[in-house]
């Protein structure tokens, strides 16, 4: 597998980040279409309060369909009751379950403050893709450069 040239940063409520970085939380649900290859990295942004950068994973899986398949399919693992999962999903046709593996939480959080210190950044309402120069100018001499490097070059 050739090195990723884009990471997946993705805005999570921090108590989802949390489970996903647990591992008891393994599929993300999107109500957009998202266009991402399993086995590229995923970079958590823990929305307020903590509005940091929390940790990566890599994406495992990526399915599109009706909420009610892909709850049958998943529900085990969104970390949600149906009441929540369907309040998100009001009116939505179709739906993305991401798949996650590999969590990895950094050992310091990157607070947003840094981020715009280091980077032009607006934190992204759902997702947006980052390049492989965005990681690297994002993380210089920063703790957790080590574990996003080793992220985004190790194939999978």
């Amino acid at each position: 597998m050739t090195t990723p040239k884009r990471a997946l940063l993705l805005s999570v409520h921090p108590q989802y980040a949390e489970a996903i970085l647990q591992g008891t939380k393994t599929v993300e649900i999107r109500r957009r279409r998202v266009a991402v290859e399993p086995g590229i990295p995923l970079i958590l942004y823990g929305t307020a309060p903590a509005k940091a950068l929390l940790g990566a994973a890599r994406i495992a899986t990526v399915e599109v369909g009706h909420p009610d398949a892909i709850w049958e399919l998943h529900h085990e693992h969104v970390g949600v009751d149906r009441s929540v999962f369907d309040r998100y999903v009001q009116e939505a046709s179709e739906v993305t379950a991401l798949g996650i593996e590999e969590p990895t939480t950094f050992t310091e959080p990157i607070p947003l403050a840094r981020i715009r210190r280091a980077l032009e950044f607006r934190p992204p309402q759902s997702y947006q893709y980052v390049s492989d120069s965005f990681v690297r100018d994002l993380v210089l001499r920063h703790p957790v450069a080590e574990q996003l490097t080793k992220l985004m070059t190790e194939p999978r």
